[in-house]
């Protein structure tokens, strides 16, 4: 399996990885301590970013990626 590294501090190099971050941080600040009574509250919101379309996708959403992906593997 090919794997990409990005270089430290080049936040440019991972753009799609920091605008998931940049989502969840709406809904959860930094330092927010995630505990085992917030599962539903965290499952709400990896639902809504994987619903999200990405134009990096194709303007499909991660989910939806994730599907083809798998059905591609498949065949």
């Amino acid at each position: 399996m090919i794997t990409y590294f990005a270089d430290p501090y080049a936040s440019w190099q991972r753009a799609s990885c920091e605008n998931r971050n940049g989502m969840i941080r709406r809904y959860l600040p930094k330092r927010c301590t995630i505990t085992m009574d917030m599962a539903r509250e965290v499952q709400e919101i990896v639902d809504e970013t994987d619903n999200r379309p990405m134009r990096v996708l194709g303007y499909r959403t991660p989910a939806e990626a994730f599907i083809d992906e798998l059905l591609h593997l498949q065949a």
